[in-house]
């Protein structure tokens, strides 16, 4: 039982935030990590907020691609949150196409506060 409850644990780890130039989500058809991204940001952990997801297997039941998804719900529940702070990046099908796609002049040099997918 011990390897198991170890294994666990490791899986689990979830590191303090800390400030940081940028607030990512990445792309997940589980709206709910989306308050953590808009929270983090309003205390100051990133001065833009990066969403990222095109259309994707577990994203069949959205409309658009995820992070216009992402946009959108923002929009609607974090009305405090300009949209000019918030970057998208919607073709990416994959974590490798992310950077390659990802359209920021900054990416070379900025540090990320990243939102895993939650642990349920």
């Amino acid at each position: 039982m011990q390897p198991i409850y170890t294994l666990f644990h490791y899986l689990a780890l979830r590191d303090n935030p800390r400030k940081a130039d940028v607030v990512i989500g990445f792309g997940h058809f589980d709206m709910n990590f989306l308050r953590l991204c808009c929270e983090l940001y309003l205390k100051g952990y990133g001065k833009k907020i990066i969403y990222n997801g095109g259309m994707g297997a577990g994203s069949v039941d959205m409309k658009n691609p995820e992070a216009l998804e992402f946009l959108n719900y923002t929009k609607e529940h974090f009305l405090q949150i300009p949209e000019n702070n918030i970057i998208i990046e919607d073709k990416s099908t994959n974590t490798g196409e992310i950077y390659r796609l990802l359209e920021y002049p900054e990416k070379e040099l900025c540090q990320l506060v990243e939102i895993p997918q939650p642990v349920l």
